[in-house]
């Protein structure tokens, strides 16, 4: 191995994000790492557009290669919400020091998804290893989410 690609406090998060998310769950943008660890549906009610970069259209530039708002996590949650889904919906800030965890260049969600107010977010449980630590956050069904830094008209 050349690199460090893992950490004790994503090992620690995996089974706790399969067993909220057993029957789906809506989360803010996941590292790699943590995604394909979880056996869990974690975009459920509103997925996260397919990978741009392998669509041929895409690459031969006739259409471009993403829309940066169905990237956006509280967009993404008042559509999952407007559709009718009531499972959880998790803000999970992966705060890890070991390794980069987030490429700018094939991890446009954390690009697009935009900064959240988390006045109305509920911590619900935090892993830590070393500097490392991955915080999992609540968004109550009752409380909408809110971009930290709202667009002025």
């Amino acid at each position: 191995k050349l690199g460090v690609s893992d950490s004790p406090a994503i090992d620690q998060a995996v089974p706790y994000l399969e067993g909220r998310c057993k029957d789906g769950c809506l989360t803010s943008a996941l590292p790699q790492v943590l995604r394909y660890q979880t056996w869990a549906i974690t975009d459920a009610g509103a997925p996260f557009p397919a990978n741009p970069n392998r669509d041929e259209r895409v690459i031969l530039g006739e259409q471009r290669a993403l829309n940066p708002a169905q990237y956006d996590f509280c967009a993404r949650t008042a559509r999952s919400r407007a559709a009718g889904f009531r499972g959880p919906v998790l803000y999970v800030d992966a705060q890890i020091a070991s390794f980069r965890v987030f490429d700018p260049n094939f991890d446009p969600e954390i690009r697009y998804q935009g900064a959240v107010d988390r006045t109305p977010l509920v911590e619900s449980r935090r892993f830590s290893a070393g500097r490392d630590q991955v915080v999992i956050y609540d968004l109550p069904p009752d409380r909408p989410c809110r971009p930290a830094n709202p667009r002025s008209p």
